[in-house]
């Protein structure tokens, strides 16, 4: 499962009517240029109005899923292959493990590629920009998943990892030492109708269609191939 472990309507919609025993959801890397795109440009610099414009980008994305999936669109996946499929997963490993390293050794990185961001990581090192304090907590997180997998397969490691270093850095007082998350918002947010100008919905709604396509093929793409890995089989994606 790629995407938020946080139970959301959702989720659980999707668990419901979802057509693959294989979920894939929330946002990911591959639409995150297609949503800042969208919603950069034209919150200019508020955060409101940028949290206005993307909840009404998801909106439109939401409608057009459904209606792709009422309208049994996902006769289109059939048009990738299992080459395109394992390089798109093959992608995705290198780009994840290319932009999360730097942070493993407690710094960041900004490059518009992967060799750029491979060439900044090692810049970093080099430049002794490394942590040795995040490097220990995330080499230790990284051991307690990889060993509970193989020793433990039905204990929550990753769980067990998140809450240890929670623990540590709380005693420890390295919060002030290396980059945290910081205190999450707490209950059920407000409904209410996004702020959007009608000047908007326009270019919303055409970036939302490219969103709903690579989000479509996205999901399809995982799905299909972590099915195929564990051998189970079900009806066609819609």
């Amino acid at each position: 499962m790629r995407g938020s472990t946080r139970r959301s309507p959702r989720c659980s919609a999707y668990a419901v009517f979802g057509p693959s025993r294989i979920m894939v959801l929330g946002p990911d890397s591959a639409l995150t240029a297609l949503i800042a795109a969208a919603v950069i440009s034209k919150a200019a610099g508020d955060p409101t109005r940028a949290v206005a414009l993307a909840s009404m980008l998801a909106i439109f994305t939401g409608v057009l899923c459904v209606i792709a999936g009422l309208a049994r669109g996902g006769f289109i996946t059939d048009l990738l292959s299992k080459p395109v499929r394992v390089g798109y997963m093959n992608g995705i490993g290198l780009t994840v493990l290319v932009t999360q390293l730097p942070k493993l050794f407690g710094f960041s990185v900004s490059a518009a590629d992967i060799a750029g961001g491979a060439a900044g990581f090692a810049r970093g090192v080099v430049d002794g920009r490394t942590k040795p304090e995040a490097l220990v907590i995330g080499a230790t997180c990284l051991a307690i998943i990889l060993l509970g997998r193989w020793l433990l397969p039905r204990a929550p490691a990753i769980l067990v990892a998140v809450v240890g270093a929670i623990v540590v850095v709380t005693i420890l007082g390295l919060a002030e030492r290396i980059s945290v998350v910081g205190p999450l918002p707490h209950g059920i947010p407000r409904p209410a109708i996004a702020a959007v100008r009608l000047a908007d919905l326009h270019d919303l709604a055409v970036a939302a269609i490219g969103v709903a396509v690579v989000s479509f093929a996205d999901m399809s793409v995982l799905s299909r191939t972590y099915a195929g890995r564990h051998g189970h089989r079900g009806r066609r994606e819609s």
